[in-house]
């Protein structure tokens, strides 16, 4: 079953959940969740281990709220105390103080100072990342004030410009970064903006912002109103976005089965969404509004998060961001951390 029991530690949101404070939730979870249907009952009794698991309520960690839905944690003797957290910063503090278990987030800048001051906290898994093709909408596209559609005809006419994100250290930083320089334009050319989510449209509909890296659901609300049109639809074409973590409690030996388990429950329900149609199903349209409380016909309109098959992590997007954050200052140490420190993977398959 579902553990009832949240920790609301400001307002929340997407994206893209990124590795800096996120901005305002478009809703919570529900108090409680059926587990679903079960099939037929197991020939023996299944070991019953909770874990606590940080997340943010958005749709880019659907694998977990589909498992639960399911039932496919408690099937495999897992019983899940969903903690709502407002960033993935906090679930790397939680997951190093032992105090969560297991953490559904993005790869960014406090992961990586966490590590390095000897937290025992560690990528084992994919998650959700944008699709390899450049000209695919993803997301959390890049997109301008319609007014000037005539302006902005490429990247490259963002010099000088106010170009919005989250916050600096997580993986709109790097996407924006990433993008720039793919358009030989420094990062110092660009105005930088950090404002939360949901301010992001008004922004833009009043003129204070020229661009903004907008996640859904409010990027296809803000295209859907004529307030903004895209102006770079997959900013990071690949990148890893979002990734299962663990804490100390998980990657001690004698916690070996129930680390097993619990992947093999996302990985089975991430396997199911390996398509827009599985995604906008009408009995996924329901879990996703249950888990977000995002209206399904926001959903639906939006373009929809690419889920890894098998939840294979693409170690080397992982290691670009410790990378690009150590070029921008964002870490507390100036050599990269090995892969080793960084990313456990004996329990899932690399990529």
């Amino acid at each position: 079953m579902v553990g009832s029991r949240s920790l609301w530690l400001g307002a929340i949101l997407v994206i893209l959940a990124s590795c800096g404070p996120t901005a305002p939730a478009t809703g919570a979870r529900p108090a409680s969740v059926s587990p679903g249907a079960r099939g037929t009952e197991a020939a023996a009794p299944v070991p019953r281990t909770t874990l606590k698991v940080a997340y943010v309520p958005v749709l880019a960690f659907a694998p977990l709220y589909r498992a639960l839905s399911k039932g496919y944690f408690s099937d495999a003797g897992i019983d899940v105390d969903l903690t709502i957290v407002q960033s993935a910063s906090d679930s790397v503090a939680f997951l190093g103080s032992g105090q969560m278990d297991v953490a559904v987030g993005n790869v960014g800048a406090p992961l990586f100072n966490a590590i390095n001051r000897g937290l025992e906290v560690r990528v084992v898994a994919g998650n959700s990342y944008n699709q390899p093709e450049a000209t695919t909408l993803v997301a959390a596209p890049l997109l301008m004030r319609r007014q000037l559609q005539e302006e902005l005809r490429s990247p490259a006419d963002l010099r000088g410009r106010k170009v919005a994100i989250n916050a600096p250290g997580g993986i709109q930083e790097y996407s924006l970064s990433r993008l720039l320089e793919n358009n030989q334009i420094p990062i110092r050319d660009v105005d930088v903006q950090y404002i939360p989510f949901p301010e992001m449209m008004t922004a833009l509909a009043n003129g204070a912002i020229d661009a903004a890296m907008l996640p859904e659901p409010f990027s296809g609300t803000a295209r859907d109103q004529g307030i903004a049109a895209v102006l770079v639809a997959n900013p990071s074409p690949g990148s890893t976005i979002t990734a299962v973590m663990f804490g100390e409690n998980m990657l001690k030996p004698d916690r070996d089965r129930p680390a097993r388990a619990f992947l093999e429950a996302m990985r089975k329900a991430a396997n199911e969404l390996q398509s827009e149609q599985e995604i906008f199903s009408d009995e996924n349209l329901t879990i996703w509004k249950e888990y977000t409380g995002v209206a399904e016909q926001d959903i639906k309109r939006g373009a929809p998060y690419a889920y890894s098959r098998n939840l294979v992590l693409d170690t080397r997007s992982v290691l670009d961001q410790q990378a690009f954050f150590l070029r921008a200052g964002r870490l507390d140490f100036a050599e990269p951390l090995p892969e080793s420190k960084i990313v456990e993977m004996r329990f899932t398959p690399r990529g």
